[in-house]
């Protein structure tokens, strides 16, 4: 039960980083591709970075491809739904 808890926080955790990415990528008018882009790598970029300064390879998201539906999921929706998302007070992402 743990074990799945701390998977259902990691999996929440990078769909909001992904969103934040996504975001960023939407106020500089970026188009689907840019998003993705910097939806991936706000999502797994410090881990990757982590995972390659200990030593631990393969990284863990290319382990698990579900931290790539996650994230595409997460700016697709934010792509799609930016103008209501940004109607949110920004402390809400915090």
């Amino acid at each position: 039960m743990t074990e799945v808890l701390i998977l259902l926080f990691d999996y929440l955790g990078t769909f909001a980083f992904a969103v934040s990415g996504a975001l960023a990528a939407a106020e500089k008018k970026l188009d689907l591709f840019g998003a993705v882009f910097l939806g991936f790598v706000t999502a797994i970029g410090g881990g990757t970075t982590r995972d390659m300064m200990i030593g631990n390879t393969p990284v863990s998201w290319l382990q698990d491809p579900v931290y790539f539906y996650v994230i595409v999921a997460a700016v697709l929706l934010t792509f799609l739904f930016t103008k209501t998302i940004l109607q949110f007070p920004k402390a809400l992402f915090f």
